[in-house]
């Protein structure tokens, strides 16, 4: 597991639920960008208007985990172009 971090204003900000439509979260932040995201990722009762804060943090466990497999996809392709030119 990866270590717990300890939250600043700066890694966090407010979003408000502008509204739901066909299963998408309309989410608006404070300087006018606009999220979507699936509705079931919503907080149980959740309603428009509800403002949330969302939190960022690195995973650096997952990190590892996609570099790793992005690295052995790259081998692969590298693998296979050298066998046709063999």
């Amino acid at each position: 597991m990866g270590k717990d971090v300890v939250l600043t204003e700066k890694n966090s900000f407010f979003v408000s639920l502008d509204r739901i439509e066909e299963g998408l979260a309309v989410l608006l932040t404070d300087n006018g960008f606009r999220w979507l995201i699936n509705a079931d990722e919503l907080p149980e009762n959740c309603l428009e208007g509800s403002v949330l804060k969302v939190s960022i943090t690195v995973d650096t466990e997952e990190t590892t985990k996609r570099i790793k497999r992005i690295r052995e996809l790259q081998q692969q392709l590298l693998d296979r172009s050298n066998e046709g030119n063999g």
